[in-house]
């Protein structure tokens, strides 16, 4: 089911752990990324960039949203609607 992707952010359905770190700036989640272990890119589309890895040995994933309110929503919608997704299949 990885390959099934949301259609703004990208986001894998099945494949972005429940801790999520997100930053509008999407240089900057790639920064954050670079402290996560074996960090790999998701998605990126647009303003969304994201990408999954550990931190201290739990899974995490680090996503932006861009600039302004709306991206922003848009963002944490598909991120709720992946864990709504989760939860579902569990």
């Amino acid at each position: 089911m990885m390959d099934e992707r949301l259609p703004l952010t990208g986001l894998p359905v099945g494949g972005v752990p429940a801790a999520v770190l997100v930053y509008g700036d999407p240089a900057r989640a790639t920064r954050v990324a670079g402290y996560l272990e074996d960090a790999e890119l998701l998605a990126e589309q647009r303003e969304y960039r994201s990408y999954r890895g550990s931190l201290a040995g739990m899974p995490v994933a680090v996503c932006s949203y861009g600039i302004g309110a709306p991206g922003a929503a848009i963002a944490f919608e598909e991120l709720r609607a992946l864990r709504r997704l989760h939860d579902d299949a569990g």
